[in-house]
């Protein structure tokens, strides 16, 4: 057996550690997006020909696919920003001690 024995405590990494699967969503977005998009210039392209216009009702499916996704797209970042701000809240100040506010109005 290999290692230390005892307990483990697994923590992220950092700053990189969270932000990795909001980059590798990011990715899996981007590539579902561009594959749309390559499938519909592609059956865009092969419904001219006049042996493959049945393609042209595949091409209008996908386009509908790819609003679909689109408005997927702008309703989860709605969310996002919706539950998780971009900046954090500013911190909250302490009261102020009686003295401060004595010394703060000029009375000694």
């Amino acid at each position: 057996m290999t290692g230390a024995a005892g307990r483990w405590i697994l923590t992220p990494g950092g700053p990189e550690a969270i932000e990795e699967p909001k980059r590798r969503a990011t990715r899996r977005r981007r590539k579902i997006f561009l594959g749309l998009l390559a499938a519909a210039a592609l059956t865009l392209v092969m419904g001219l020909i006049p042996d493959l216009r049945w393609l042209l009702r595949f091409h209008i499916a996908l386009d509908f696919l790819i609003v679909g996704y689109v408005l997927f797209l702008i309703q989860a970042r709605q969310q996002r920003e919706r539950y998780v701000p971009r900046h954090a809240p500013p911190a909250e100040t302490e009261p102020a001690l009686e003295e401060d506010r004595f010394l703060k109005a000029g009375q000694f």
